[in-house]
């Protein structure tokens, strides 16, 4: 318990100090280089690349709050991880997947725009 203690600890750091800032960056310079480069808000591009990012979002969130709980969790004394502690780390998992997968595909439409970018 001791080593999921530190980790989720961590873990909920390495979130504030990296993944937040890095969503604020990528969505503040996103809308830069559009503006630089007029490339339409109404694209099919761009519609695709905001839904994605709002998924990740509504992903990434809820995970933010169960990282809270799983550290929490973790801290308790009794020596055995909890039954909401298993189904919180499932549940922080099924999120993180499709997150993941977003994150992965919208990576790709930011490299090699498949889509009308005008």
């Amino acid at each position: 318990q001791e080593t999921i203690r530190n980790v989720s600890r961590i873990v909920i750091l390495a979130d504030w100090l990296f993944t937040a800032p890095a969503v604020l960056v990528q969505l503040i310079s996103g809308v830069w280089l559009m503006s630089l480069l007029n490339v339409s808000f109404t694209s099919p591009w761009f519609l695709t690349v905001a839904a994605l990012f709002i998924l990740i979002g509504c992903c990434w969130l809820p995970v933010v709050w169960i990282q809270y709980q799983l550290h929490r969790e973790a801290c308790m004394e009794n020596g055995f991880l909890s039954a909401r502690f298993k189904r919180l780390m499932r549940l922080w998992i099924v999120l993180g997947i499709p997150a993941f997968a977003a994150m992965l595909v919208l990576f790709l439409l930011m490299v090699a725009k498949p889509l009308a970018v005008i």
